[in-house]
């Protein structure tokens, strides 16, 4: 018998990961274009709802001091690796780990409640 909850939760993390795979290709080949760390960093926002803006922000405050004390060139891919990086880790630790977690937990006093 297969177990099908199994099963979508793999297919909603692949999708997921593809996703973020994409947005770094995305930003590979549009590395020339002026607006793409701007692009890129919104999208990362937004696939990384709710925490993940907030980790954009501190990654590029603290980025960004330390590109600047170091006098390190402006590179708009590289640039926006650190950012990248720090939306996809959050969020897949909101998503797939914290979220499920939640759901496990909340089954369990509903069913606690239920039962007496």
């Amino acid at each position: 018998m297969m177990n099908y909850r199994i099963i979508f939760y793999f297919a909603v993390r692949l999708m997921w990961s593809s996703l973020f795979c994409a947005l770094l290709a995305f930003a590979w080949v549009q590395r020339e274009i002026h607006d793409m760390p701007v692009a890129a960093t919104l999208f990362a926002a937004v696939l990384s709802l709710p925490a993940g803006p907030l980790a954009i922000m501190v990654v590029g405050v603290f980025y960004g001091e330390t590109i600047q004390r170091f006098a390190i060139p402006y590179e708009s891919f590289r640039d926006f690796l650190p950012l990248w990086a720090a939306s996809a880790a959050v969020a897949y630790f909101q998503w797939f780990v914290i979220f499920p977690g939640f759901l496990r937990w909340l089954r369990g006093r509903l069913k606690a409640r239920a039962n007496g």
